[in-house]
């Protein structure tokens, strides 16, 4: 659709995304520049219950804390925690890993 008619007629094309899921591209000098489609909505209570079913992992926090030890002790970086000079848990290799 052209920029010219999509400004004339806003309010009819959002109610045609809104009401009936339509998708509108809209052209400018035979160019598509903008699209007005219906918004997704979110699925919180999926993401919910896929995390319940999902054991945590009880070393992912020594992980992180390790991880982010070792990039603020690179060469030229700044320690996370100033005047800290202990090193974190070493951590063990999983299982494939050497």
């Amino acid at each position: 659709m052209s920029a010219t008619d999509a400004a004339r007629n806003f309010a009819d094309h959002l109610d045609a995304v809104e009401h009936r899921g339509e998708r509108i591209t809209i052209v400018r000098r035979g160019r598509a520049v903008a699209q007005i489609e219906p918004v997704v909505s979110g699925r919180g209570g999926d993401v919910k219950s896929m995390l319940r079913r999902h054991r945590s992992d009880p070393t992912w926090s020594s992980e992180l804390a390790a991880g982010r030890w070792l990039l603020s002790n690179l060469p030229g970086q700044s320690s996370l925690q100033p005047g800290s000079t202990r090193s974190p848990t070493v951590l063990e290799g999983r299982p494939g890993e050497q």
